[in-house]
């Protein structure tokens, strides 16, 4: 499973419920072909693999999407436009 930091789940729980009232909603992490990383609101499937946060299913990730971003942490930059999610890859041993 992809990794988040606490920054990242406040982060991510603010965007959450800044585009959503949905209870059963969470932000999907998607790819694009060009393997471009993106979020969504959609709610999961039985193939998804779903992390919660404070009662909320905060982040739904398609399993084989999820198999290929094993080693990253969602994290939290400060940016002079605010704040940003980031991708971190853990380095190979």
């Amino acid at each position: 499973m992809v990794g988040v930091t606490k920054a990242g789940l406040a982060e991510l729980k603010r965007i959450l419920n800044e585009h959503t009232d949905n209870a059963l909603a969470g932000l999907r992490l998607t790819a694009d072909q060009s393997g471009t990383l993106g979020l969504t609101i959609d709610v999961e499937t039985a193939e998804d693999q779903v992390l919660e946060h404070e009662g909320s299913k905060l982040l739904i990730i398609e399993q084989k999407l999820a198999a290929s971003l094993e080693g990253i942490t969602i994290d939290v930059d400060e940016t002079p436009e605010g704040r940003r999610l980031v991708i971190v890859r853990e380095p190979s041993k």
